[in-house]
């Protein structure tokens, strides 16, 4: 019996991986602060969390977007990127006290939606690119 199996470009992979990751890590921030509250041992290590979050999604990032840049050459997607990224280092090392509760989960779902974006949006070149649809995206 043959089973029929879709194969996506390696970009899309992970820029799959960097969605699912952006949408645990909006999900995480928001839902901290409500569960903090019930469990006060959560808010000891939320900050190591947040820095795990960050780094992973970082990492990830530049496996996907690199690529995608140098071979699709789409700056919005790149500048979408680098503010996501910016907006979620600044969330996660801000020192404590320095902003409020509101002002890190802003930060955090608005850089989380941005990388979103830029995830999709490299992720929709490379389906489109004739080049990459014929080797591994981008290269990679």
């Amino acid at each position: 019996m043959h089973s029929a199996r879709i194969e996506l470009p390696q970009g899309t992979r992970w820029d799959r991986v960097g969605v699912i990751g952006s949408l645990l890590c909006i999900g995480h921030c928001i839902a901290t602060p409500f569960l903090a509250a019930l469990l006060p041992v959560l808010a000891v290590t939320e900050k190591g969390t947040h820095i795990g979050f960050v780094s992973a999604l970082m990492f990830v990032g530049l496996l996907a977007f690199i690529p995608g840049y140098r071979q699709h050459n789409r700056p919005g997607m790149a500048m979408a990127a680098l503010a996501g990224f910016a907006m979620l280092a600044f969330a996660a090392f801000i020192p404590e006290g320095f902003a409020g509760e509101a002002l890190e989960t802003g930060l955090t779902v608005t850089g989380g939606v941005l990388l979103i974006t830029a995830h999709l949006t490299n992720a929709y070149y490379c389906r489109r690119c004739r080049v990459c649809a014929e080797e591994p995206c981008c290269g990679s």
